[in-house]
């Protein structure tokens, strides 16, 4: 299996850095930096954490949930339980 780039999933998302960023609990430069291949910026906890963000996401858009704070609620309580 190929690997997607962050920045096609989030764009696939409909959501800009800033949005992702803030879903994700983390500063818009951090995803920028991610984007362009610098993993070493962030933790892998916090790599993990952006990457079940991310899934959770799909699986919302995928399933046509409209509600983003729902989404977030799922996101956050999935990353209190790891």
């Amino acid at each position: 299996m190929k690997e997607q780039s962050l920045r096609a999933i989030r764009k696939s998302i409909g959501l800009n850095q800033t949005q992702l960023a803030d879903l994700c609990g983390v500063s818009e430069p951090l995803i920028s930096q991610l984007e362009r291949g610098n993993k070493k910026i962030a933790s892998k906890e916090t790599r993990s954490h952006i990457a079940e963000v991310v899934a959770t996401l799909l699986i919302h858009k995928e399933l046509h949930f409209q509600d983003v704070k729902e989404i977030l609620a799922v996101a956050i309580e999935r990353w209190l339980i790891v």
